[in-house]
C-alpha cells in the first residue's frame, strides 16, 4: 500500500476525504493527517509518505510554501496533490512550478480524485522500478527502508555483496551529521556526500562506495570491522579520527552516530534503529559529538521541562524589550537544558512552545509575523543541522527580533490604546486593578503607560483611578443606605479604613460626614440606614 497524508486546517475536510473513496481498493492507506503546513513538514520528514494531499490556505505555513520547503530542502520525493477552493490561475502556475502532480478544485469530485490517485500510483511504481539496478534499490532507499522496519532481505544480501565483506564481519550503520547551520547562501553549500567520501578515502586509503546523502545535512554509511584494522580494531579511534578530520576541513561542528554492531547483514535494521535512538543524544555535551551505541548506554536522558519561571521571564523580557534580561534568561534556559541532559525531542517541544507563545503575542497585536527574518529558520530549525550554540543563537535572534517588532507595534498603537485604557479604568474601577495589571492587559510597559497617561490627561494613573472611585462612592452615599464598608467594597477598596482615609483626603471630611451634610441639605434625617431617592 502506498502511504498518503492528508493536510487541511479544517478537520471536516480531512474526515470527508477519509470516507470519500475506498483507499485500499486503489492501493493506498491514509497514514497521517496534519492541520497546518508546519506539522505536515515535520511529518513528511519523519514518515516519508508517498503522496500528500494538501490544501493551499492554512495557518503558519500554507500549502505552496510547504511544497516549496520540501523541494528546496530535499526532504522527500513524495508527490503532491493540491486542493483549493480558488480557481486562480496564479495558484496553478505556482503548483506546476513546484512539480505538483495535480490541482483539484473544491468541492472534490470522487471520480476525479480516484482517477488521479490511480494514475499517480502507476507513476510512482514506474519510477521505483527505474531506480532499481538489476533488482537492487539504491543504498539510500535501502537504509530508509530498513530504518522504517520494512523487510529488505534481498536488498540486504545485495548490499552485502556490494560491500564485499569477508565472513565474520561485524556491520554497523552510521550517520555523519554536518552542523552547517540554516544559511541558504550558495557560498555555504556543502556537498556532504563528497566531503564524507573524501574523508573516508583519506583515512582508509580507498574510496568507499557505501556512503549516501540523507536529508538535513546527514550522510549514511556502512562501517565494517575490516575498516577498523588501521585503528587497532578500535571503533572509538576510527570515529574520533573521522570526526576530527571533517572538523579540520570544514571548520564546523560534526556529530557522528554509530549504531550497534550486527554479525549478519539481515540484522542491519537493529543497527539502524539504535542510530535512530542515538539521535536523541545530539545535545548531550559530554559525548562531544561522538554518539556511539555502546558509549551512550550509561547516559540517561531527561524529558523534564525547565522551571516555569524561566518561560515567564523570557516572555516578559521579550514583551518589555529588556534585551539584556532576555539574553541572560535564554542563557539560563539553555544551561538548564544542557545540565538536565534533555533529549532532542524534549528540547524541540520546549523551543516550539516558547516560539509559539511569542507568535501569539505578535498576532494579538496584529503584527505581520511573516516579516520576521528569523521566523522561517526558527519554525523549521529541526530540519537544519544546528549545533547547540547555533540553536541558542537562532533562538536569541528570533526573540530579539520579535521584541523589536512588539516595541514597534506598541509605538504605532499607543495613541489609540491610551483612550482605551482610560475607558477600561472607568468600566473596571470596582475591580482589583492597578497600573501593572492594566499595562499587561494591553501588552504595554507599566512605566511608559503611567508617563503617557499623565501627559495625556494631566494626572497620574492612581489619581485618576482614585477620583473615579471616590466619585462613585459619593454617589452611593447620596443615593443608598449602604454601610460605609459596603460602599468601600463596591468601588474597589479592599480595606474600609483605607477608603475612609482616602475619601477624607480628597473631600476634607469622612464619608459619614459627607452623607450627613447631604441629608441636611435635602432636609432629611442624618440616619445612615435611610434609603435616599435619586436627586
Amino acid at each position: 500500500m502506498l502511504k498518503v497524508m492528508l493536510v487541511d486546517d479544517e478537520v471536516y475536510v480531512r474526515k470527508g476525504l477519509l470516507g470519500l473513496i475506498d483507499w485500499e481498493n486503489i492501493g493506498y492507506r491514509v497514514s497521517h493527517e496534519a492541520d497546518n503546513g508546519q506539522d505536515a513538514l515535520r511529518l513528511i520528514a519523519c514518515e516519508q509518505p508517498d503522496v500528500v494531499i494538501t490544501d493551499i490556505r492554512m495557518p503558519i505555513l500554507d500549502g505552496l510554501k510547504l511544497i516549496e520547503e520540501v523541494k528546496i530542502q530535499n526532504i522527500s520525493p513524495c508527490k503532491f496533490i493540491i486542493l483549493s477552493g480558488y480557481n486562480d490561475f496564479s495558484y496553478a502556475q505556482s503548483a506546476i512550478r513546484f512539480g505538483v502532480s495535480d490541482y483539484i478544485l473544491k468541492p472534490i469530485d470522487e471520480d476525479e480524485l480516484e482517477v488521479i490517485l490511480r494514475k499517480l500510483a502507476g507513476q510512482i511504481r514506474q519510477e521505483r522500478s527505474q531506480q532499481m539496478s538489476y533488482g537492487r534499490q539504491t543504498l539510500q532507499d535501502l537504509f530508509e527502508q530498513v530504518a522504517r522496519g520494512e523487510h529488505a532481505e534481498y536488498e540486504l544480501e545485495e548490499l552485502s555483496r556490494k560491500v564485499r565483506a569477508p565472513k565474520g564481519t561485524l556491520f554497523r550503520y552510521g550517520i555523519v551529521e554536518l552542523n552547517a547551520g540554516c544559511s541558504m547562501d550558495k557560498e555555504s553549500f556543502i556537498d556532504e556526500e563528497s566531503v564524507v567520501k573524501e574523508a573516508l578515502h583519506s583515512l582508509l586509503g580507498e574510496a568507499p562506495e557505501w556512503v549516501v546523502k540523507l536529508r538535513n545535512h546527514q550522510c549514511a554509511m556502512m562501517i565494517t570491522s575490516t575498516m577498523l584494522q588501521l585503528f587497532g580494531g578500535s571503533l572509538e579511534r576510527f570515529a574520533e579520527a573521522l570526526k576530527n578530520l571533517l572538523v579540520r576541513r570544514l571548520q564546523i561542528e560534526i556529530n557522528l552516530y554509530i549504531g550497534k554492531g550486527v554479525k549478519e547483514m539481515s540484522l542491519l535494521g537493529t543497527s539502524v534503529q539504535s542510530v535512530t535512538d542515538s539521535l536523541q543524544y545530539k545535545y548531550v555535551k559530554s559525548l562531544k559529538g561522538l554518539l556511539i551505541h555502546e558509549s551512550i548506554q550509561n547516559v540517561t536522558l531527561s524529558y523534564v521541562e525547565p522551571d516555569a519561571i524561566v518561560f515567564h521571564t523570557i516572555k516578559e523580557a521579550v514583551e518589555e524589550q529588556e534585551i539584556q534580561q532576555l539574553t541572560a534568561s535564554i542563557q539560563r534556559l539553555f544551561t538548564e537544558m544542557e545540565v538536565k541532559l534533555l533529549a532532542k525531542d524534549a528540547i524541540r517541544t520546549i523551543i516550539n512552545r516558547y516560539v509559539h507563545a511569542i507568535l501569539g503575542t505578535l498576532q494579538h497585536l496584529q503584527g505581520r509575523t511573516d516579516l520576521l527574518l528569523t521566523l522561517k529558520p526558527m519554525l523549521n530549525w529541526d530540519n537544519y543541522a544546528l549545533s547547540y550554540n547555533e540553536l541558542q543563537s537562532l533562538f536569541t535572534a528570533f526573540m530579539t527580533e520579535s521584541s523589536h517588532m512588539i516595541e514597534q507595534l506598541r509605538g504605532e498603537q499607543i495613541k489609540g490604546n491610551i483612550h482605551k485604557i482610560k475607558s477600561y479604568i472607568e468600566h473596571h474601577y470596582q475591580d482589583s486593578i492597578n497600573l501593572k495589571s492594566i499595562a499587561a492587559e494591553f501588552y504595554m510597559n507599566p512605566v511608559y503607560v503611567g508617563q503617557l497617561f499623565k501627559k495625556k490627561y494631566g494626572m497620574y494613573f492612581n489619581e485618576f483611578l482614585l477620583s473615579i472611585r471616590i466619585a462613585e462612592a459619593k454617589k452611593l452615599l447620596r443615593q443608598t443606605d449602604l454601610r460605609i464598608y459596603e460602599i468601600a467594597g463596591k468601588v474597589g477598596f479592599n480595606n474600609a479604613d483605607y477608603f475612609v482615609a482616602q475619601f477624607e483626603k480628597l473631600e476634607g471630611m469622612p464619608p459619614s460626614e459627607y452623607r450627613k451634610q447631604h441629608l441636611i441639605k435635602r432636609g432629611g434625617c442624618a440616619n445612615e440606614n435611610t434609603i435616599l431617592s435619586t436627586p
